[in-house]
């Protein structure tokens, strides 16, 4: 009897530690190695909810005069090493333009525990306004808490500007 409680508390133990190891609240899995994970890893923007509602195709109207297709569904990112030695990891959010297509690079760094994330929208905190209007990651202030990050899958940031939530969601291409 003495034993089966030992093993019954010992069981409890380990069922309460794992359940409570994960990452990211929406991750399925435990023990993740975010270092090694390229958030923008040939992903597309999925979801923009605002204060939960849907507004991903309200980006459609940011996009510069100069811009061929004005379609967020068709715009998507991609890695990118910055060569000038940063202790930054970054991506590129690239969409047609009548010159090819357009670049916007997109540092970021993982922070808090790697919990959070800062995005920065245009390398030093500029773009090219003719092309997108706005700051898709709404400032380069604030860091976006990760909800969800999973290997050659989705990818899902939130957070909170003048008492409005954003959720971002990318999924692989």
């Amino acid at each position: 009897m003495y034993r089966s409680k030992k093993y019954l508390f010992f069981l409890l133990v380990l069922l309460f530690t794992l359940s409570t190891c994960k990452k990211y609240p929406e991750n399925t899995l435990w023990f993740k190695r975010v270092k090694k994970l390229e958030f923008f890893d040939k992903v597309k923007l999925t979801v923009f909810r605002v204060n939960g509602i849907d507004s991903l195709n309200e980006l459609n109207s940011y996009f510069g005069s100069n811009v061929i297709n004005k379609n967020i569904s068709n715009a998507y990112f991609e890695p990118e090493n910055f060569s000038d030695n940063e202790k930054l990891s970054g991506g590129i959010f690239q969409f047609a333009y009548p010159q090819g297509v357009t670049k916007i690079l997109i540092p970021y760094q993982y922070v808090k525990n790697k919990k959070f994330i800062n995005i920065s929208f245009g390398r030093f905190g500029s773009w090219d306004t003719a092309a997108f209007k706005r700051n898709l990651f709404i400032d380069n202030i604030t860091p976006w808490e990760i909800i969800k990050l999973v290997p050659n899958g989705t990818r899902k940031i939130k957070k909170t500007v003048n008492n409005n939530v954003y959720e971002l969601q990318f999924d692989k291409i």
